[in-house]
């Protein structure tokens, strides 16, 4: 049963329609296939391509589905390496870097909402970065919601 399956999955796919071979360095089709690992860092691209643009509306659901689809993890963790776990930490780097700069441009343009709901979500993500925690308390505070402020302030501390 599963033979037959797996002959008629490879006789429906057509290697020309998955591999494009039009350019100098072969790629996929991203009509055909999708490739998990290479959808948070397209999120990822647009929304600095966006928030270099000043387009931080636009920036902020690209970041947010980085964050759904990526979940912090490494990948291929069964084939663990070095050079995994360099990547891993290239891209959350990108992903924070990219999160602060449009938290701090849209305090800067006096969108204390937008920036403590953005802050909020990446501090989730990243809890024991003390930076995202003080943006969060200021955005916090700037929206006069010093109890939130105050929670995550002492959550910091503690951890």
């Amino acid at each position: 049963m599963v033979n037959m399956t797996i002959s008629r999955l490879r006789s429906s796919i057509e290697a020309g329609d998955i591999v494009l071979a039009d350019k100098e360095v072969p790629s996929f089709n991203e009509d055909k296939i999708s490739i998990d690992a290479e959808r948070p860092r397209q999120f990822l691209e647009h929304a600095e391509r966006r928030a270099c643009d000043s387009e931080l509306m636009i920036a902020t659901p690209s970041l947010l589905n980085v964050l759904n689809l990526w979940k912090g993890e490494v990948l291929f963790p069964t084939l663990y390496d070095d050079f995994f776990e360099n990547l891993h930490e290239e891209f959350k780097a990108r992903v924070r870097s990219t999160w602060l700069r449009i938290a701090e441009r849209l305090i800067y343009e006096g969108d204390y909402t937008g920036a403590s709901e953005i802050l909020e979500h990446i501090h989730e993500f990243m809890p024991e970065d003390g930076e995202i925690a003080e943006l969060l308390v200021e955005a916090l505070e700037l929206r006069e919601k010093r109890v939130e402020a105050g929670r995550v302030r002492s959550n910091s501390m503690g951890e």
